[in-house]
């Protein structure tokens, strides 16, 4: 099971040029904490145009919108999150 944390609503741009002119790119850090992994891995999520940050929380990945088919009929992935669901005390398990 992978669960990511987001820490901070900070975003990262970058203006890239290209022969169609500017192009810029929307980032936010996060930490992927995967099972049997002792430490997260810090990684960088790329936000849509018009996407806002994600607000700091815990995360899950949401593989019905995240997979695709693109226009090659490849599988393809595009990382969307979904709210995790609030962890269970294990004193009431």
């Amino acid at each position: 099971m992978f669960r990511v944390e987001i820490p901070s609503v900070d975003m990262i741009t970058r203006n890239v040029a290209s022969r169609r002119g500017m192009i810029q790119f929307r980032e936010q850090e996060a930490y992927l904490h995967m099972a049997g992994k002792p430490y997260p891995e810090r990684i960088v999520i790329s936000l849509r145009k018009d996407q806002a940050p994600y607000v700091p929380g815990w995360y899950v990945i949401d593989m019905q919108r995240s997979l695709y088919v693109d226009r090659f009929r490849k599988l393809s992935f595009s990382l969307e999150l979904q709210p995790a669901a609030p962890a269970i005390p294990e004193s009431a398990a």
